[in-house]
């Protein structure tokens, strides 16, 4: 055995702390990994073998997109200082329970005019990103080809239009040339090639991939390719013809793509997206064409609300936070047209991932839980909410695709009980939706504006829960709690999340800053003017009711730089006065 070879089985089986198996114990393990992610029977395998669930966000340093927001709040267009966003940042997604991020790459950040790599800040940001990733346990998975941004010379072929990618012979030959040189670069951060990194999950092709419909081809100088195939064929151009024509092509272009990576040696599993909930409709041709392909996942996004906006939403401002949706889950879960389609047979040898979600133009806390069961619903192994708010323009931002640890506390709660319904609920599990909803040791509640869940070490709450609606009675054994507001097990009378932790030194507090929304988090932020605004200065009430730490003799300290300061001694933990920061409290 290589050295390694040696060392990436180590890394993969660091990994393995990170995300959760399915439990399912009645089905036989396959056999043992080599170290990599992989797909059989339609099932996504972790470094072990075992059947695998990631719960994350869409993370994006390396993006232009990303560093043009970043500018305005006044971060450099330096490798540095775009680290230094990803160190701080990487910590608040852990935080909410992150396991998997993933990432747009726009080649034009970081090619040249034919695909080959070119140093730029974007592409060591891509590097220290993926390193630092693999450091923390965290999960990767990449789209090669996305259009946002286009900063850089590689613009002349990657610029050109998301539908040229696949229909453009001299734009798919730069695409290979830009992936073989990825796959085949050593991250300077970590000593180990792109192709050789357990960190990464799967590859996704291409982000929201898109193709000519007849009538456009028409326009462009490809519909000469379709002519020649039409010839080839001793057929007549028709509707039938093209959706024959656009079903071989997208199968060949996944399959050359997958048989590029594998004949560079690159193992993880690839990934196609099948964009949003009514994509299949006038694109049936499509969906059979990636059904057949070498693909080993398909992907889908999930932004309910999205038929009651105008095209060009990000330019509006909506607020659908009150709004039921129990009509449109059950609608599109069911419709073939709608995500039906992930439950056919045709499908049944690929795994299925959510390469975006949000509960869009959508503040409440109770929304992501839904999303959760939906996805599983539907067989989905792995999902990213799109896109995490970074923290330095997370004051300044609102609109569609808005979370952040701090900023948006109550649906921040959510997405954390969100992971835990994920990880426990069964795949293709039949879900009928409602405004409430319960389920063993978990509950929704759009009239409560909150969700539940509990088990025996941990307890999350994303509202109002002390009044018992809930129905649910934290174990006594619970170790890990997570939330807003007052529960049976934490009174607080600030606003920000709380994290408690009882571990072998004592029991670790945090208290994130109170939030004041001072704009319109509905609307568009402009990165300069405020939403919201953070406070961590003034004290409130505390008390922690577990049983263990309520009548007990403690120290409290206050986590300054990483230090222990004394703070008091106390007698039980039900009448503590905290400022929001980090405290340990130490039995006496």
């Amino acid at each position: 055995m290589t050295l390694r070879f040696s060392v990436l089985l180590l890394v993969g089986a660091l990994l393995l702390s990170c995300y959760n198996s399915s439990g399912n114990t009645d089905t036989p393990a396959p056999p043992v990994s080599t170290g990599f992610c992989q797909v059989r029977d339609g099932v996504l395998y972790g470094p072990d073998g075992r059947e695998i669930l990631l719960w994350g966000v869409n993370f994006q340093t390396p993006l232009s997109w990303e560093v043009n927001r970043l500018a305005k709040a006044g971060v450099e267009r330096s490798g540095a200082a775009l680290n230094a966003v990803t160190d701080r940042n990487l910590d608040d997604v852990q935080k909410l329970g992150a396991t998997l991020l993933r990432c747009h790459l726009t080649p034009a950040d970081f090619t040249d005019s034919e695909g080959h790599l070119v140093q730029t800040a974007y592409l060591d940001a891509l590097d220290h990103l993926v390193a630092e990733a693999g450091k923390r346990n965290l999960f990767l998975c990449f789209a090669f080809l996305n259009h946002m941004g286009q900063d850089g010379p590689g613009k002349a072929w990657a610029g050109k239009g998301s539908r040229t990618w696949i229909h453009d012979p001299a734009v798919v030959q730069c695409t290979k040339t830009y992936i073989r040189a990825l796959l085949e670069r050593t991250n300077p951060y970590n000593g180990i090639p792109y192709k050789d990194n357990p960190s990464i999950a799967f590859w996704e092709l291409i982000n929201e991939p898109e193709m000519y419909d007849r009538e456009a081809l028409r326009s462009t100088p490809y519909a000469q390719a379709y002519d020649d195939w039409l010839a080839a064929k001793k057929t007549g151009d028709s509707e039938k013809a093209y959706a024959q024509y656009r079903e071989e092509t997208v199968r060949e272009y996944v399959d050359g793509m997958v048989d590029l990576l594998r004949a560079c040696g690159d193992a993880h599993p690839v990934c196609w997206g099948l964009n949003w909930h009514r994509f299949r409709r006038g694109n049936a041709d499509i969906f059979a064409g990636i059904a057949a392909s070498k693909a080993n996942l398909v992907a889908f996004c999930n932004y309910p609300g999205q038929d009651d906006v105008a095209r060009d939403y990000s330019n509006y401002r909506y607020d659908f936070t009150g709004k039921s949706f129990t009509d449109w889950f059950n609608r599109y879960s069911t419709l073939k047209d709608g995500y039906g389609w992930t439950l056919d047979p045709e499908f049944a040898g690929k795994a299925v991932t959510v390469y975006e979600f949000e509960t869009f133009f959508n503040q409440s806390a109770w929304m992501y839980p839904v999303q959760a069961l939906l996805f599983r619903s539907h067989r989905a192994q792995a999902a990213t909410m799109w896109t995490y708010t970074f923290a330095e323009i997370a004051c300044t931002s609102g609109g569609s695709h808005y979370l952040n640890l701090r900023t948006t506390p109550g649906k921040a709660a959510s997405f954390m009980v969100a992971r835990k319904i994920f990880e426990n609920t069964p795949s293709a599990q039949k879900v009928t939706f409602a405004d409430e909803m319960a389920g063993e040791g978990w509950c929704i509640s759009r009239e409560h504006n909150a969700a539940v869940y509990s088990d025996a070490s941990w307890y999350c709450t994303s509202g109002e829960t002390a009044s018992g609606w809930s129905g649910i009675t934290p174990s006594p054994t619970v170790r890990h709690i997570r939330g807003i507001g007052n529960s049976p097990l934490v009174s607080y009378g600030g606003n920000g999340l709380y994290f408690i932790d009882e571990t072998d030194e004592g029991l670790s507090v945090e208290l994130m800053p109170d939030v004041t929304v001072v704009g319109d988090p509905f609307a568009k932020g402009d990165g300069v003017t405020p939403v919201t605004e953070l406070d961590s200065t003034v004290p409130h009430p505390v008390s922690i009711l577990l049983e263990r730490w309520k009548e007990r003799a403690s120290a409290v300290y206050s986590i300054q730089d990483g230090q222990k300061v004394f703070v008091k001694t106390i007698k039980g933990t039900q009448a503590l006065t905290l400022a929001p920061g980090r405290y340990l409290i130490v039995a006496q």
